[in-house]
């Protein structure tokens, strides 16, 4: 079974991932930058919703999936809307 974790290389989501590896999980992580941990790292915008989608699409052909954590958060600022 294989866990995806959603910005899984740093903070709060490498947290989650360390503690999945502990439990013998393989764990894909979603994320622009790459983990030093041992995990499979898919670079993805996860603002890209099209982007997601794809990448979601095709891990799931791949693997069998038993988890998904979305840890990466997007807070737009006003002057940032589009």
């Amino acid at each position: 079974m294989t866990a995806i974790v959603t910005g899984g290389s740093a903070g709060i989501g490498r947290a989650i991932v360390q503690r999945l590896l502990a439990r013998g999980e393989e764990v894909i992580s979603l994320d622009l930058q790459p983990s030093d941990l041992k995990v499979k790292h898919v670079k993805v915008d996860l603002t890209d919703a099209e982007a997601t989608r794809q990448v979601g699409a095709e891990l799931a052909k791949a693997h069998s999936i038993s988890t998904v954590i979305h840890n990466a958060g997007v807070i737009p600022l006003p002057s940032c809307r589009r």
